[in-house]
Formats: structure tokens, C-alpha cells, sequence
């Protein structure tokens, strides 16, 4: 098996995965249900912890803990107004 040339692939941090989904689920919950405090909550906790981590060891997904908190804060100021 040939290693030269070889370059290790980062993979995507689950956290920010995770950020990203809540962040969503904050928002579908206040346009149908009319809950989704808990979720953008959430969602804003998991993106300071995705972030820790992507800067620790190098991860990919820093995009989708933006895009995380950008529908978590969505999702909270819907559900406050």
C-alpha cells in the first residue's frame, strides 16, 4: 500500500452536525408547534462546544455551527415574539 502523498482527511465535528439540526428544529418547532426555547437553547450550547472542539483538533464544520446559531437565534426570537 502506497502512503506517499497521503494526506489525513478531517472529518466533520458531530457537535456542529448536532448544532445545526437543533438550530432547524428550533425553528420547524415554533412555526408548527409553538415550542422551540428548548431547542434554540440547545442548539447555541452544542455551538460553543462544536467550536472548542473544530479549533482544537482541526475539524470541518465551522460553517454549520453559523449556520447553528443562526437558526437557533431565529428560532429563540420567534418564540419569544
Amino acid at each position: 500500500m502506497r502512503t506517499e502523498g497521503y494526506s489525513e482527511t478531517r472529518g466533520y465535528c458531530l457537535e456542529a452536525v448536532l448544532c445545526f439540526l437543533t438550530g432547524l428544529i428550533s425553528i420547524v418547532g415554533v412555526l408548527l408547534v409553538g415550542e422551540g426555547g428548548i431547542q434554540g437553547i440547545t442548539a447555541l450550547i452544542l455551538a460553543f462546544i462544536a467550536s472548542k472542539e473544530i479549533k482544537e483538533k482541526e475539524l470541518k464544520g465551522r460553517r454549520l455551527v453559523i449556520l447553528g446559531v443562526v437558526c437557533s437565534i431565529i428560532g429563540l426570537l420567534s418564540y419569544l415574539f
